[in-house]
């Protein structure tokens, strides 16, 4: 099974694969730097800046259809980071989402190479 799912995304580009391509191409430049800027922000305990990068990512899952558990993770990262509570639960709540991502870029990456979008 995939990490992820791009029927949500595919619904909202009926019949334009480009669009999707687009998308998934977007997603595999924009995000890693999110997570970069996420993993130095936990080193410098940086909550305002965790909070406000983990707050940016949460769109991008969505609509690549990543699990809700990602999903929750993120939005608990981000729910701790806003209320300065459970600080150290979010380190292991990132590396989750932070392997999630790696998982997924491999995938996408793969499908696109062999157009299987």
């Amino acid at each position: 099974m995939k990490p992820y799912n791009l029927d949500y995304l595919k619904t909202h580009s009926p019949n334009n694969p480009k669009f999707v391509i687009d998308i998934v191409n977007m997603f595999l430049s924009q995000t890693p730097q999110y997570l970069a800027e996420m993993k130095k922000c936990l080193a410098d305990t940086n909550w305002v800046g965790l909070h406000g990068n983990a707050h940016k990512i949460r769109p991008s899952i969505d609509l690549i259809g990543m699990s809700k558990n990602i999903t929750a993770d993120v939005k608990q990262i981000e729910e701790y980071c806003k209320e300065l509570k459970n600080l150290d639960l979010i380190p292991s709540l990132f590396n989750n989402v932070e392997l999630a991502f790696l998982e997924v870029y491999k995938e996408l990456e793969e499908e696109l190479t062999h157009a299987n979008l």
